[in-house]
C-alpha cells in the first residue's frame, strides 16, 4: 500500500514558475511592426490636417476676393443709376461721361470667363472724393493677369463690358473677373461674375 496519495493537481508554487517561463514578452519584430503601424497612422493624421488647413486657407481667399467682386458690382450699380440721374439733370457729369465712355462704347467680345488674360478695353471703376475714376488695367507681361496674392481692382480684378442694340430693349453685359495665385503656390484660381444691365 501507499504511503501517502498522489497529487494530481500542480501547488501554487509550481503554477507560478510555469507561469514566469511562459512568459517571454514581446519579440523585436512584433515591437518594430507595431512602431512601422503607429509611424503610418501618425503620418495620415498630418497629412488630413494638412490637407484641411490648405482647404481652410482656400476658402478663406475665395470669400476674401468674392467680397472684393461683390465690392466691384456695387459700384458699376452705383455708376450705372448715377448716370441715368446725371443723365436728365447734368448730361455732361463725369457719371455720365464714364458710363457712355466705357461701357457703351466697349463692343468687344467677351472672353472665356475661365481665362486670365484682360482684353484691351478692359478697366477698373472707383470713385475718389466724389469723383469717378475710370482705369485701364494695366498691360502685363505675356497678357498674363495673375496677381501673386489676394487680387484687388487695377491688380488681378478687373471688368470687361460689351454692349449690344440688338431688337429689343439695349443691354450692357459687364463681366468682372479676378485671377490669382492659390496659396498653395501651384494653383490659379479664378472667380467671375456676368451682369445685365438693361437700358432704362
Amino acid at each position: 500500500m501507499l504511503k501517502g496519495r498522489l497529487r494530481c493537481s500542480p501547488s501554487q508554487m509550481e503554477m507560478d514558475v510555469m507561469a514566469s517561463r511562459n512568459e517571454c514578452g514581446d519579440t523585436l519584430i512584433e515591437v518594430l511592426v507595431a512602431m512601422g503601424i503607429l509611424a503610418i497612422v501618425v503620418v495620415g493624421i498630418f497629412s488630413a490636417m494638412n490637407k484641411a488647413i490648405q482647404l481652410s486657407y482656400g476658402a478663406l481667399e475665395r470669400s476674401v476676393v468674392r467680397s472684393e467682386i461683390n465690392r466691384q458690382i456695387e459700384v458699376m450699380y452705383f455708376l450705372r443709376d448715377d448716370y441715368f440721374d446725371k443723365l436728365i439733370n447734368d448730361p455732361s457729369d463725369a457719371a455720365s461721361t464714364a458710363w457712355h465712355t466705357v461701357v457703351k462704347n466697349n463692343t468687344s467680345d467677351l472672353p472665356d470667363v475661365a481665362s486670365c488674360t484682360p482684353t484691351s478695353g478692359a478697366y477698373t471703376v472707383s470713385k475718389v472724393a466724389n469723383t469717378w475714376r475710370l482705369e485701364s488695367y494695366p498691360a502685363m507681361p505675356g497678357g498674363d493677369a495673375t496677381a501673386n496674392g489676394l487680387p484687388s481692382p487695377g491688380e488681378g480684378i478687373w471688368i470687361e463690358s460689351k454692349y449690344s442694340s440688338g431688337s429689343g430693349v439695349p443691354y450692357t453685359d459687364v463681366n468682372i473677373k479676378a485671377c490669382w495665385q492659390a496659396s498653395n503656390g501651384t494653383d490659379i484660381e479664378r472667380l467671375s461674375t456676368v451682369m445685365r444691365f438693361y437700358d432704362k
